[in-house]
C-alpha cells in the first residue's frame, strides 16, 4: 500500500518558499480584514460589501490551500514534531 501522496503540486514541504509566502499572505489578509471591519461605515455601502467579499474569497481560498496541505501531509508523517505543530 502507498501511504505516499505527491504533494510538490501544493508545496514542497513546510520551509517552502511558495508555502512561507501563502502564510505570510493568508497574515495580511487578517490584518486587512480586521482594518476594514474596524472601519465599517455605517450605513453599508455596495462599495465595501464588494471589497469585504472580495477579501474573504481571498482568505477562503488561501487558508483552504493551506489547511489541505497540512492535513494530508500529517496524516502520512504523523512522527514529524514541526510538521504536528503546525
Amino acid at each position: 500500500m502507498n501511504k505516499e501522496w505527491d504533494l510538490t503540486v501544493l508545496y514542497n514541504g513546510i520551509e517552502d518558499k511558495n508555502y512561507l509566502n501563502d502564510v505570510e499572505s493568508l497574515k495580511k489578509h487578517y490584518e486587512e480584514l480586521s482594518e476594514l471591519v474596524a472601519n465599517c461605515p455605517s450605513p453599508l455601502s455596495v462599495k465595501y460589501i464588494e471589497e469585504l467579499l472580495l477579501l474573504m474569497e481571498k482568505i477562503t481560498y488561501s487558508s483552504g490551500k493551506l489547511m489541505i496541505y497540512i492535513s494530508l501531509d500529517q496524516s502520512v508523517h504523523t512522527e514529524d514534531g514541526k510538521l504536528m505543530a503546525e
